[in-house]
């Protein structure tokens, strides 16, 4: 999929070859460990983690020549389970709407029907932003919440 620019951001997909793009991302994002344990502080643990969500669908947001986001699905049926972070530096500059606006046309274009995404319950500018995009609470619970939006 070539890249999608929206305002200052392009948004491509990206493949296991480019994991060392989002290493360094991830080198540098903070705080780790803020959203449910993710992403993993350990250097090792954080690469076996990316590994995993690169067997899934990928998409970076890119400004400039930096890797500024990434945004994974888990396809699973017709679901698919939503991470998306964003570099501290880069935060309310339409990264993650950037991104989710060109993952949610390739759930589609594959056949998914609906997304979801575990948030902690704690995350108010996740859940804000979750809720401003369509998002809407499935369920609530010791810390945790499930936010789900409809292909």
């Amino acid at each position: 999929m070539p890249g999608a620019i929206v305002g200052e951001v392009l948004v491509r997909q990206v493949t296991p070859e480019e994991l060392p793009l989002l290493e360094a991302m991830y080198g540098s994002f903070e705080p780790k460990e803020v959203a449910l344990g993710l992403p993993p502080r350990d250097p090792e643990r954080r690469r076996e983690w990316l590994k995993a969500l690169l067997e899934g669908i990928n998409f970076v947001g890119v400004i400039g020549q930096a890797v500024v986001g990434h945004l994974a699905i888990m396809p699973a049926g017709q679901a698919g389970e939503l991470a998306c972070f964003v570099h501290q530096d880069y935060r309310w500059r339409g990264v993650a709407t950037a991104m989710g606006n060109a993952a949610v046309a390739d759930a589609r274009r594959r056949g998914l029907t609906w997304l979801w995404v575990l948030i902690g319950s704690d995350n108010s500018p996740a859940r804000s932003a979750l809720l401003n995009y369509g998002f809407h609470t499935a369920w609530e619970s010791q810390g945790e919440m499930k936010m789900t939006f409809a292909l």
